[in-house]
């Protein structure tokens, strides 16, 4: 959840968009000619590493979507990835971007009222990397847990092993406290752990400029 430079919201070009396509395309054909140069099915690690983190990133905001609905709170904006606009939609009342570097990513809820303001925007501060813990937790009933520490060369397990590394990256990178500044340079942003810890400390008139009934 946080702020964008408004440059970044003007959409890509025809011309750009096809820029961004190909180098794309070119550093997943890089990835793919070492990973198959002397292959061994570990070293698909890596490509799975890079193909896996964009649902992660959308299983991650969707977390922080639910939660805010089911507190019965608006759901302005739900932003995937980070720098320039790719395609941007309407989803009722609430407004999907899809980015060109799908490596963060952000939700914009607000309140409708202050009946446990407090609580309710912990709970959707947390609810992104509870998402993701969700999803380990079903990796390992599926599975089990030894498999997902134990070295193997069956692709399916690898695949499963590396979706569980990113979301232990995705954990420690959104749950331990930090803020980082805006393009503006005027602003810090609160990553999820520090905006858990916010919800509790910043005054009552923040979260009454905030609600929308």
């Amino acid at each position: 959840m946080g702020y964008q430079h408004w440059q970044e919201e003007r959409p890509l070009r025809r011309g750009e968009r096809w820029t961004y396509v190909i180098f794309f395309v070119l550093l997943v054909g890089m990835l793919a000619g070492e990973t198959f140069t002397n292959y061994q099915p570990v070293k698909l690690s890596i490509l799975f590493f890079i193909l896996t983190w964009f649902p992660l990133l959308a299983i991650h905001e969707l977390g922080h979507a639910l939660a805010a609905h089911l507190c019965g709170w608006r759901v302005r904006k739900i932003s995937l990835g980070m720098g320039r606009v790719v395609r941007s939609y309407h989803i009722g009342n609430t407004l999907l971007v899809l980015r060109v570097i799908p490596i963060e990513g952000y939700v914009v809820p607000v309140p409708r009222d202050l009946r446990n303001v407090r609580i309710k925007s912990a709970f959707i501060y947390f609810a992104g990397c509870g998402m993701e813990l969700l999803v380990l937790l079903g990796f390992a009933l599926v599975i089990g847990p030894r498999p997902l520490l134990t070295r193997t060369d069956s692709i399916p397990i690898i695949l499963i092993q590396t979706f569980g590394a990113a979301i232990a990256l995705s954990l420690v990178s959104n749950l331990i406290p930090r803020s980082s500044q805006n393009n503006l340079g005027d602003e810090w942003t609160a990553n999820d752990g520090l905006g858990i810890i916010r919800s509790f400390t910043r005054p009552m008139w923040y979260f009454e400029q905030q609600v929308e009934p």
